[in-house]
């Protein structure tokens, strides 16, 4: 299936699609080997009378997600666990917030949930509202030493 703004869409099992959306770069900087785009999972999407609409609101609410990017990195770095802080805020390094990668977007029946990684730390969820507005924030850490869990 191809949607006009998400592009190609796999299926991955019964309920999940699966897009890249290409960014701009004024949006989100390239990766290092100059990746930009963004991956769309689309949850809960099983064919039937409303997959049409389903794949409609998810492109609306990723386009959502993409218009507040800046307020959602904001919220991420303001939120991010306590054991976190110290590395985010060295000044010897890119600025904070340059050194988070978008990784994902989860569209799932009653929010989003936006995936930034920081290659050191791990990855932190921000799930937002259909409106792309933050709500609540949650961490899996790569550090073996952090074991706080956000919200």
């Amino acid at each position: 299936m191809r949607h006009p703004w998400l592009g190609d869409l796999g299926a991955h099992g019964r309920d999940l699609l699966v897009a890249r959306v290409d960014i701009s770069t004024t949006i989100w900087p390239a990766l290092n080997d100059d990746e930009t785009d963004v991956m769309v999972l689309i949850y809960s999407a099983e064919r039937g009378e409303d997959f049409p609409h389903l794949v409609n609101a998810a492109a609306t609410r990723t386009q959502n997600v993409l218009a507040n990017l800046e307020s959602i990195k904001t919220y991420a770095i303001e939120h991010a666990p306590t054991d976190w802080r110290p590395h985010l805020q060295t000044t010897d390094t890119a600025p904070i917030p340059d050194r988070l990668h978008l990784d994902d977007v989860s569209v799932l029946a009653a929010c989003t949930v936006v995936s930034f990684s920081h290659p050191d730390l791990g990855i932190l969820d921000v799930q937002t509202d259909l409106q792309g507005q933050c709500e609540a924030i949650d961490h899996t850490s790569w550090n073996p030493r952090s074991t706080e869990h956000a919200k």
